[in-house]
């Protein structure tokens, strides 16, 4: 759980939290009407007790708890460490609006003939607004930037990891107008995240004309920055994706963490990927409509002593490829580390040889395999 008093001097003495104060929940339980969240400090040894209606409303009042007591009094008696919290929720923010001030603090700005807008690095004392806090009423953005992009016609279907979709942790769908992305993922065994992304650029240029090969590879390689429907109350929240074009049947795909507003230090930088980490790994994603074959990059001879590594499962190999067909894989395995047919024929969606190295990282009719000589 996230706090953001916007300013320093907003910060209840007493209370030890910093202006945006990120929170973990350790605990939660009812008691009576109320929901109490055990709160812990994400650095300081610091928790508190967060009280709320069980039965919410479009406004509330919430307890912050300094004793770790479950106070079920409409105003807590057990304890006099508490801070009060009038909560409302906020007004929902048609995803076609791209300009918005999520703050209640840019009402105000907006309101005054002469605006009190923080453009600097800005004093965290101060009641001016900071430009970034406020970017409509200060004029960082307006009806025409930022605008929606498109994703490139490649992407357009679904895409998914694993053998095949029934079996896939990860799932993208990209919309016929190229405007919107549909993500799903899979957490263990039953916990599925879906959340839908929108293209977006702050600048002129559209990302999909940025388009470029990268390392001197044939490969096109690009970025787009993204942000998600915010719902149930919740602040819209912005990502970015980086995408390599492999091949008509294969992307490879990666995912940044999601960031509110604001996520630049100053108004004058840029507003683009270049503020997100970009360390997570790519995924290997098929497309579940498109199965284009690609000539495998490996020799017409027979190979020996080779290991394969598909899923879970690791073999012994002889690998040979078709010399009519070099684009058919035939791999005869022994020593599987899990019961396998022993001979197995694939085709090749995508192939490349690993730099400096006698590996080749293959996918093949649905599978990730690599291939590594021994």
């Amino acid at each position: 759980m996230y706090f953001d008093f916007r300013f320093d001097v907003c910060v209840p003495k007493g209370l030890f939290m910093y202006t945006k104060q990120r929170t973990l929940c350790i605990a939660n339980w009812t008691s009576g009407p109320y929901t109490f969240m055990l709160l812990r400090h994400d650095v300081l040894p610091y928790l508190w007790i967060f009280r709320f209606q069980t039965s919410l409303e479009e406004s509330f009042v919430v307890y912050l708890l300094s004793d770790l007591v479950d106070d079920v009094g409409v105003i807590p008696r057990v304890t006099s460490r508490y801070f009060r919290f009038d909560m409302v929720s906020s007004a929902v923010v048609p995803v076609t609006s791209l300009c918005v001030d999520e703050s209640e603090v840019c009402a105000d700005v907006d309101k005054k003939k002469s605006k009190r807008c923080d453009t600097g690095t800005g004093n965290r004392s101060s009641v001016a607004a900071p430009a970034l806090t406020c970017p409509r009423a200060c004029g960082l953005c307006n009806a025409t930037r930022p605008s929606f992009c498109e994703f490139p016609p490649q992407m357009i279907g679904s895409w998914h990891d694993g053998v095949n979709v029934t079996h896939a942790e990860f799932q993208l769908t990209t919309a016929a107008n190229r405007k919107s992305v549909d993500i799903v993922m899979t957490v263990g065994d039953v916990a599925t995240v879906k959340r839908r992304f929108h293209c977006i650029q702050w600048e002129p240029a559209a990302p999909s004309s940025g388009k470029r090969p990268t390392h001197g590879s044939r490969f096109i390689f690009n970025e787009f920055l993204l942000f998600d429907e915010s719902k149930g109350g919740c602040r819209r929240r912005y990502a970015c994706a980086w995408v390599l074009f492999k091949s008509a049947s294969i992307i490879y795909f990666r995912l940044s963490e999601s960031r509110t507003w604001p996520f630049t230090s100053l108004p004058s930088d840029p507003v683009d990927c270049s503020r997100f980490e970009n360390n997570a790994r790519f995924r290997v994603l098929i497309s579940r409509e498109r199965r284009d074959m690609v000539t495998c990059h490996l020799p017409t001879r027979k190979l020996g002593n080779y290991s394969v590594t598909f899923g879970d499962v690791t073999c012994d190999s002889t690998v040979a490829v078709e010399p009519q067909k070099r684009h058919r894989l035939r791999l005869t395995l022994t020593d599987c580390t899990s019961p396998t047919p022993s001979l197995l024929m694939f085709h090749c969606l995508d192939s490349m040889c690993v730099a400096n190295s006698e590996s080749v990282d293959v996918s093949l009719s649905g599978l990730d395999v690599g291939l590594a000589h021994r």
